[in-house]
């Protein structure tokens, strides 16, 4: 307190560096959510890969993140056809992360490739047997789900430290 009142400057300061930090957060959280969502595709194509399944490579190249991925079909005469409002993997950004009613971030992953349920959860086979499905999109995601604390923790570390807040 200085002889002439109390001097706000540094609190105010303090006030609008909280102000833009609580702005960022959200963005910073979403994008945090994107790059997990990142790697869980990224290992979800190395799983694919090491199953032997790509014959035209096109499932592959077909997972998405966004809420509306819909399925693209072959049709007889060769030509894809497409009813699909999300980004390719490699396109998605934070606006792919959505916020529930109850307030929650969620990150939709799929493929649009219309027999990808199959390969990831299996099928039956015309003569009664089943095909073993791969997995790798639930694989990736358990993986990814149990390293996410830990990496959240870290990550927030570096965004307060960012900050200034220790």
């Amino acid at each position: 307190m200085s002889k002439d009142g109390f001097d706000y400057s540094q609190f105010e300061e303090f006030v609008k560096k909280y102000d833009n930090m609580t702005k960022e957060f959200e963005n910073w959280l979403k994008l945090f959510l994107l790059q997990q969502a990142q790697r869980c595709i990224a290992r979800t194509k190395q799983r694919q890969r090491g199953l032997d399944l790509i014959d035209t490579g096109f499932m592959i190249n077909a997972w998405t993140i966004g809420n509306e991925a819909k399925a693209i079909k072959q049709g007889k005469d060769g030509k894809f056809t497409s009813d699909y409002n999300s980004a390719f993997a490699n396109e998605a950004s934070i606006d792919d992360v959505t916020v529930s009613p109850g307030g929650e971030l969620q990150i939709t992953l799929g493929n649009i490739a219309e027999y990808a349920s199959y390969v990831e959860l299996g099928h039956p086979t015309r003569n009664g047997g089943w095909v073993q499905g791969g997995f790798m999109l639930t694989v990736s995601m358990d993986e990814i789900n149990n390293a996410m604390p830990t990496r959240f923790q870290r990550e927030f570390e570096n965004f307060l430290k960012k900050w200034g807040v220790n």
